[in-house]
C-alpha cells in the first residue's frame, strides 16, 4: 500500500522520494559524524569560524534554492549540492581546525617546523571564498 502511494506522489509531482530519503540518510550521517568529531576535538568557538560556517550553510543554501527553482530536478540539486559540501568541507576545517592542520610537522620530511595558526586560516578564507567565488562564475556562464 505503502509503495502505490508513493508511486502515485511520485507520478504527480515528478520527486523521486528513494533520492530524497537516501540523501537525507546520508546528510544525518555526515552531521552526526561531524559533531562527534568537533566534540572531540573541542575547538575554541570563535566569530571568524561561526562566520565561515554561516557563510558555507547561507552559500548551499542559496545554491539549491537558485538550482530548483531554476528547473534542475530536485535529485540533481542534492547531488550537485553534496559534491560542493565535500569541496567546501576541507576548507571550512583550515578555519575551524588552524592549529590542528598547522602543528602537523613531519610529513615525510617535507614539513620541519609548524605553521602560525594565522597563516593557516588565512589560507583557508582565500582557498573558501575562491572556490565559492568560481562556483559562482561558472554557474552565471550557463
Amino acid at each position: 500500500m505503502q509503495h502505490m502511494l508513493l508511486a502515485a506522489a511520485e507520478a504527480d509531482n515528478g520527486i523521486d522520494y528513494k533520492v530524497i530519503t537516501f540523501g537525507t540518510l546520508v546528510f544525518c550521517g555526515v552531521v552526526i559524524f561531524l559533531v562527534e568529531l568537533v566534540k572531540h576535538m573541542d575547538p575554541e568557538v570563535t566569530i571568524e569560524k561561526l562566520a565561515a560556517l554561516g557563510l558555507v550553510v547561507c552559500f548551499l543554501a542559496g545554491f539549491m534554492i537558485v538550482g530548483y527553482t531554476g528547473g534542475t530536478p530536485l535529485g540533481e540539486v542534492a547531488t550537485y549540492a553534496a559534491q560542493l559540501l565535500i569541496a567546501l568541507a576541507p576548507l571550512l576545517a583550515l578555519i575551524w581546525f588552524d592549529d590542528v592542520f598547522g602543528n602537523m610537522v613531519g610529513l615525510k620530511g617535507l614539513v620541519s617546523k609548524a605553521s602560525p595558526d594565522v597563516l593557516v586560516r588565512l589560507m583557508g578564507w582565500i582557498l573558501l571564498l575562491g572556490t565559492m567565488g568560481l562556483a559562482v562564475y561558472f554557474a552565471l556562464q550557463e
